[in-house]
């Protein structure tokens, strides 16, 4: 017992040194604490709840507001540049916190302090100095009890916690306005108020994209923050009319069901982005995160003063995201009228960059030249107006999947999620790069979780992790995550592939062959393939099945997918001049052949070194 506690005393001086050293930097935050310590954020967070009861931005924000108390007793400045010389960007933000942790205005510490010593002067301690020694003592015992009760206690507590960190799940919002055809305005603020807190580092927000799930939801708030595993819920209506705006907004301790804010906010339309950006402010300071200097600039920022050009990005976003046949064509000509309006709306420019940059990764093959350059200028161009987390993860999808361009690629997707932490395509784009190109597993699985954690019914990062746990032989898990896709979405065939894959090394041929049936028929019009299917098995078994699917993709000119099935065949010839010719179409999906199982036995062919050695992806490189 004498040797833990030892420990825990060099753990809280440890801690302590390095908060001394870092605690004046205002981008200083428990993501930086944690590195410098040597512990994941959660192991930091679990062990300074058990020795402090505290949370770790709890922790790092009192150490702050104890080295304020010693500079304002020391009168050396002012209010102000106390704020800032203990990391605080706001000194509003710095008054509030400082208030709520002292009990008093940062403006009184020179009055509470001669008030305190005028107490000292006039009564003086009577007791002995033995007698004084042995109330220590006393006090001292006391308060190693009551850290042993509280260690035990927050022990338990860490088992049933929905989270180790600040997690945060923003509702649809319900529009109250008359006119019903509003629904795009209330979806759009909702959407910028989940952009504005996603900028904040030490707050986990759940996506858009999973929380227009929950539109018609009848569950209660404790019963979706379980689902998503979140700690706080925000839940709003909001009502239009001509050009003014209601929002009446609640934030809700989720675990307890109990309500820690709530504001009735009347402006108007022309100042909706100050309203935003007042909500996430808000919302950070009851929930006691910091704000950074930048984090603060971006929640601020306006992207546009063209109302009209706003209103049209809204609708816009309003229609992709119902995904009707119709939603990509009308969203684009949208995009276009917002520029005309405004040529300096970033986000509609990184809007259009990702639109060109999934169609080219949708069809693998026949990508030019002007394509990707044209993509490149969209994404460059947001973000020289505005330096933006999905202009930057576009542009490094461009230098991954079409330049293969690795150093600038892993450069602009780390920068994207450095801007939002909580960009799930950020994290998922990041993670496919340092699997298949940096062969990190341990990381790129790290960021796929967290991909999958902020959009949760989103269907491309459970795509990516089926494939990755495919690659990494792991059939069982990569056929949950297929079977978790298909739930999502049952008419898309790329989780039944998945699955006749999985079968098809578990040498479970005849759930393979259902899987393959299944998905063709559900993913296609042409009622052939079956028949096609069925007779190709009859004739040669599994190899007939191979065979058939090589000339469906010779058929489409994808080589790539030619040689994943010539790998089925052991046709080695076949491969080779397959990837062969992958390489000379520049087909995007060649940076994943060094990871790709179906290819593992063919490492050793010269000519697969070559290709390796051209994409710089060698093991030398």
């Amino acid at each position: 017992m004498a040797k833990k506690d030892q420990s825990d005393v060099v753990f809280l001086k440890r801690l302590n040194t390095i908060l001394e050293n870092n605690y004046s930097k205002e981008d200083f935050g428990v993501k930086e604490l944690a590195s410098q310590i040597g512990l994941s954020r959660s192991q930091l967070h679990r062990k300074i709840k058990t020795e402090c009861g505290k949370s770790t931005s709890q922790y790092i924000r009192e150490f702050r507001l104890e080295k304020a108390v010693i500079l304002l007793q020391e009168n050396v400045t002012s209010v102000a540049e106390v704020a800032y010389n203990v990391g605080f960007s706001s000194p509003t933000y710095f008054n509030k916190s400082f208030n709520s942790y002292v009990g008093y205005p940062p403006g009184e510490v020179k009055y509470r302090l001669n008030e305190k010593r005028g107490i000292e002067k006039s009564k003086p301690s009577k007791l002995p100095k033995w007698k004084q020694l042995s109330v220590l003592l006393l006090v001292v015992i006391v308060l190693m009890i009551a850290l042993n009760t509280l260690f035990n206690k927050n022990k338990e507590e860490s088992t049933v916690a929905l989270t180790n960190e600040l997690s945060v799940a923003v509702l649809p919002f319900k529009n109250l306005s008359e006119d019903k055809n509003n629904q795009h305005f209330a979806d759009g603020v909702m959407g910028d108020i989940i952009t504005h807190l996603s900028a904040i580092k030490e707050l986990r927000v759940i996506s858009r994209t999973t929380m227009d799930q929950y539109k018609e939801s009848t569950m209660t708030i404790p019963e979706i923050a379980k689902e998503l595993k979140v700690s706080y819920v925000i839940e709003s209506t909001i009502q239009k009319y001509q050009d003014s705006v209601r929002l009446i907004i609640q934030l809700t301790e989720a675990e307890n069901d109990k309500n820690i804010w709530g504001e009735d906010f009347r402006r108007e339309f022309k100042n909706i982005f100050s309203l935003e950006s007042e909500i996430a402010k808000n919302v950070a300071y009851k929930l006691k995160a910091t704000i950074s200097p930048n984090e603060l600039e971006r929640i601020e920022r306006v992207p546009t003063e063209n109302m009209d050009a706003y209103n049209l990005y809204l609708k816009g976003n309003y229609s992709f995201n119902s995904n009707n046949n119709d939603s990509l064509l009308v969203y684009k000509k949208l995009l276009y009228q917002i520029l005309e309006l405004d040529p300096n709306f970033a986000m509609a420019y990184a809007a259009l960059a990702r639109i060109k940059i999934q169609r080219m990764r949708s069809k693998y093959i026949a990508v030019t030249k002007e394509e990707i350059e044209e993509a490149k200028a969209l994404a460059i161009r947001s973000i020289e107006i505005d330096d933006n987390a999905r202009g930057h993860a576009s542009l490094g999808w461009l230098y991954f999947w079409f330049e293969w361009n690795w150093n600038e690629a892993e450069k602009e997707l780390r920068h994207a999620i450095q801007i939002n932490p909580n960009y799930a395509g950020g994290h998922v784009y990041l993670a496919e790069f340092l699997y298949n190109i940096k062969g990190d597993i341990s990381e790129a699985r790290k960021h796929l979780d967290i991909a999958m954690y902020l959009s949760h019914y989103a269907y491309y990062p459970r795509s990516v992790s089926a494939s990755f746990y495919f690659n990494d032989a792991n059939f069982s898990k990569s056929i949950e995550e297929a079977e978790k896709l298909k739930e999502i979405d049952e008419n898309n065939i790329s989780a039944y592939m998945s699955n006749f894959h999985n079968y098809i090394f578990l040498g479970e041929e005849t759930k393979a062959i259902n899987e393959l049936k299944t998905g063709w028929e559900k993913g296609n019009e042409n009622s052939n393939f079956i028949i096609q299917i069925e007779e190709a098995y009859n004739k040669q078994g599994i190899d007939g099945i191979y065979k058939w699917l090589i000339e469906y993709e010779k058929k489409t000119s994808d080589w790539y997918s030619t040689a994943r099935y010539y790998s089925l065949l052991d046709d080695k010839e076949n491969v080779i001049n397959s990837l062969k010719k992958s390489y000379e179409q520049h087909n995007s999906a060649l940076p994943k052949m060094k990871s790709e199982l179906l290819f593992k036995d063919f490492h050793t062919d010269s000519t697969f070194q070559v290709i390796l050695d051209e994409l710089n992806l060698s093991d030398s490189d």
